[in-house]
């Protein structure tokens, strides 16, 4: 009986410590949005919560599966992230420049999507200036040709 009562404790702490959380959180902190509000959209619904003044915010939800959500200020410019049902996601941006310059950790796919945007926007800008430098050199009867 001694033994059982030494045993009671140790089971209870064991439990505790191995709950599962139950549902997604994104989190984070997007210098100068104080008092905006942040969208976080998936396919079946749309939630918002308002930038606290200290710049932070948190959304929680639960979801049955893995899905893909925007999170944004403006639909033009999305977060984009893929999220696990109980991942707990933190996302560090700026207001003026939200989905260009924002870190994920959390979400080992958020931060591969984040990694391949990077990629394209460094492939984007490297044929624009490819092509302002052939249009800067160009005559005006092949301007056609070139664009």
């Amino acid at each position: 009986m001694k033994n059982l009562l030494l045993f009671v404790p140790f089971l209870i702490a064991l439990f505790a410590c191995n709950t599962q959380p139950e549902g997604y959180q994104i989190s984070g902190t997007i210098k100068g949005a104080k008092g905006k509000t942040l969208f976080l959209a998936s396919t079946s619904r749309v939630d918002s919560v308002i930038v606290d003044s200290e710049d932070k915010f948190v959304f929680t939800g639960k979801i049955n599966e893995p899905d893909f959500l925007n999170l944004y200020f403006d639909r033009m410019n999305p977060i984009l992230l893929f999220l696990d049902s109980t991942e707990q996601v933190s996302i560090e941006s700026d207001f003026e420049s939200f989905a260009r310059t924002y870190t994920v950790s959390g979400s080992g796919t958020s931060e591969q999507i984040l990694g391949l945007q990077k990629e394209l926007y460094s492939t984007f800008n490297t044929l624009q200036q490819l092509y302002n430098d052939k249009m800067k050199g160009a005559d005006s009867t092949n301007i056609d040709s070139l664009k």
